[in-house]
């Protein structure tokens, strides 16, 4: 260190220096004050930051958290929540409660439901249950439409859905028979029965009752015998082709025009009908007839009507029906008819009224159904069906696989009596495990 001078002045220049330093930290040092004293100089020093202006409180401190202000340390008491708001198509403010502070907002998510819905005809305003928030999805359940097949009638028909449906999907309606066939078949088998009688009639007429042949086509005109003022009948026996007895009419000595139907008793026994192929309401009307003779049908699609009120005929003979289509109304109103054979329906789509005011039938065979389609008023008025004939009609409704609605026993035109007797029968259970009910 060298001389002692050169210590000393170290000495002071050291002492200079650390109250320079006293001084730059605010801590004013005179030229009078010892070298001592500049330790309590160093202890007055202050340290850190001045918090003497700060204004923080306890409250504006999250607990427990610590700080300085006012020269003081302070335990924050400031708390913290959580809050929970809803989803909602609009802006939310969310504030704290007092003496809070905001640590997590949690957002539910919205409370949503599916709707089920039934179409109806008239406008529906859905909306959420009392406990929704709203509406996620809506399922709009399918309309249950029937498809329907009708067959043209000679009168207005209102189509309608049957019970189930909601509505009608297509309405196909069966082609309108070509009747120009049969007419023209007609008419050249006897196009037309007419004669003019002498209408003098004067006091008490002497009339006549006549009988003819018809022998071939034509017009045979009928006169009374000399010695008569007129006819009081004409009994018409017919020996031509069976096209039709559809037409045709006479006109009796008081101008009343009569369908020659009426008249006949007896058909030829060999009737002239190969070609035939619509003997629609052939014999219809018939209501003297008593009994028909073997016949040629093979050709023929269309038997509707064909023995319409013959309400003399206990029963009929076989008949090749294998290309029959419509056998609607065949026996309709034949109250004299007893039984049938077992026909070839295997074609067959129409048995509407088949049977129907056949008050005295008791025996039906099982007729095949695999083509029906409408099998209304089958049977209906047909009271004296035996129970193994109303066995064999289950067995019809069952195989009946082509009807598909109103598939009950009323609507083929069974009694409640006889609907009671069916559900004992042994066909009962296939037919009600194919759909079929009573309908009472």
């Amino acid at each position: 260190m060298g001389t002692i001078n050169d210590k000393l002045t170290y000495l002071n220049g050291t002492k200079t220096a650390i109250k320079n330093a006293i001084i730059e930290k605010g801590v004013s040092v005179s030229d009078n004050d010892t070298f001592r004293s500049y330790a309590n100089k160093i202890s007055a020093i202050q340290t850190g930051s001045d918090t003497s202006d700060a204004t923080a409180t306890a409250s504006d401190i999250l607990a427990p958290k610590t700080a300085y202000a006012g020269n003081a340390k302070i335990t924050g008491t400031l708390g913290t929540e959580t809050k929970t708001v809803k989803s909602s198509t609009s802006a939310q403010t969310v504030t704290p409660t007092s003496g809070k502070l905001i640590s997590e907002i949690t957002v539910q998510p919205i409370d949503l439901e599916t709707k089920d819905v039934t179409p109806s005809t008239s406008a529906q305003t859905i909306t959420p249950s009392a406990n929704k928030d709203g509406i996620s999805q809506v399922n709009v359940s399918a309309i249950n439409l029937q498809n329907k097949t009708v067959t043209p009638t000679g009168t207005q028909q209102i189509i309608s859905a049957d019970n189930g449906y909601d509505g009608l999907g297509t309405v196909t309606v069966e082609a309108v028979e070509d009747l120009t066939a049969e007419i023209t078949a007609q008419e050249q088998i006897i196009a037309q029965l007419q004669q003019e009688v002498n209408n003098k009639v004067a006091g008490n007429p002497n009339l006549q009752s006549k009988s003819i042949t018809i022998n071939q086509n034509g017009t045979t005109t009928v006169t009374p015998d000399q010695g008569y003022d007129g006819l009081s009948d004409v009994n018409v026996t017919v020996n031509v082709q069976a096209s039709d007895y559809n037409a045709k009419v006479i006109t009796n000595p008081t101008g009343n025009t009569l369908d020659v139907r009426k008249l006949i008793t007896e058909l030829p026994q060999q009737l002239n009908t190969s070609n035939m192929q619509n003997m629609r309401s052939c014999f219809a009307n018939c209501f003297e007839l008593t009994s028909v003779p073997s016949m040629n049908t093979s050709n023929v699609t269309n038997m509707s009507s064909m023995f319409n009120s013959c309400t003399k005929i206990t029963t009929i003979p076989q008949l090749d029906t294998g290309n029959v289509t419509d056998m609607s109304n065949m026996f309709s109103s034949c109250t004299n008819l007893v039984s049938v054979p077992l026909l070839n329906t295997s074609n067959v789509k129409n048995m509407e009224s088949m049977f129907a005011m056949c008050t005295k039938l008791t025996t039906i065979p099982q007729l095949d159904t695999g083509k029906v389609t409408n099998m209304r008023s089958m049977v209906v008025w047909c009271d004296l069906l035996s129970n193994e004939s109303l066995n064999n009609i289950l067995a019809m409704c069952i195989n009946a696989t082509r009807i598909t609605s109103n598939k009950t026993l009323a609507s083929i035109g069974l009694s409640q009596a006889q609907a009671e007797i069916c559900q004992t029968l042994s066909n009962w259970s296939l037919a009600s495990a194919a759909g079929w009910s009573t309908g009472y």
